[in-house]
């Protein structure tokens, strides 16, 4: 229980930063005993709370999207759920099926630190973007195929989707916040497709509150910060862990 309420922690607070949640809890619960399948299927069942936190906070740019309200947003919204979905599931399937039970569990605990790494380096090739704020069906069919990569463990979603969109030119609080408004129906779909790990209430209330609480306070430190170097020194940080782990 103490691992899980953990696990709901790391992935409330990390969820708003570059760094993948998804990669810190997959660690976690792999270094504690769990097998490669079973601490998969908890981090994905945790993105329901996150999702719930990131509703909350989006809820208008959320109705706007869905209601089409806002034509530009609502093409670009659900042409990056489309897209999603095409490479999200079959990334997602393949992984497990084929990574997780042949890979050496220290090689497993090395790969979200190594793609970590790899997004820092993305995101400081991509710099701040040049400064526009309109998106269509282009952009959020790049997001989504992006996006449904980072059902690998340690690839961050959030990364590489501000990291493709200012590459295309948006500037980054408009980047920041379109990828987390459509990381909302991939947060839920992910926890969705967790098959081997029903979502548990409690966990999930609890990762959605402390995502909550630390969203608006953490994007600010981020902004601060950079994007690039929070996810090159957690990157680091966790190598680290994984080698001295035993």
């Amino acid at each position: 229980m103490l691992e899980a309420i953990a696990a709901a922690i790391l992935q409330g607070v990390l969820e708003w930063l570059p760094v993948s949640s998804e990669g810190f809890v997959f660690m976690l619960l792999v270094s504690q005993g769990a097998s490669p399948g079973e601490a998969l299927s908890a981090a994905l069942s945790l993105h329901l709370g996150t999702a719930v936190a990131a509703s909350v906070a989006l809820r208008r740019e959320l109705l706007r999207a869905i209601l089409w309200e806002d034509r530009e947003l609502a093409r670009f919204f659900y042409a990056s759920v489309a897209s999603t979905v095409l490479t999200g599931v079959p990334t997602l399937l393949l992984f497990e099926e084929a990574v997780l039970p042949s890979v050496h569990r220290r090689a497993l605990l090395l790969l979200p630190p190594a793609l970590l790494i790899c997004v820092g380096a993305l995101l400081y090739v991509a710099g701040r973007g040049r400064g526009r704020r309109t998106v269509g069906l282009r952009e959020g069919l790049a997001l989504g195929a992006v996006q449904g990569l980072a059902a690998i463990p340690g690839l961050s979603r959030s990364g590489v989707t501000v990291a493709v969109l200012l590459a295309m030119g948006v500037d980054s609080p408009t980047a920041l916040s379109l990828s987390f408004l459509c990381g909302i129906p991939a947060s839920v779909g992910a926890s969705l497709l967790s098959l081997n790990s029903t979502p548990d209430p409690t966990l999930v209330a609890l990762t959605a509150a402390v995502g909550l609480c630390a969203m608006e306070a953490f994007l600010k430190f981020a902004s601060r910060v950079g994007p690039h170097k929070l996810a090159l020194t957690f990157g680091a940080v966790g190598a680290g862990l994984a080698l001295l782990s035993p």
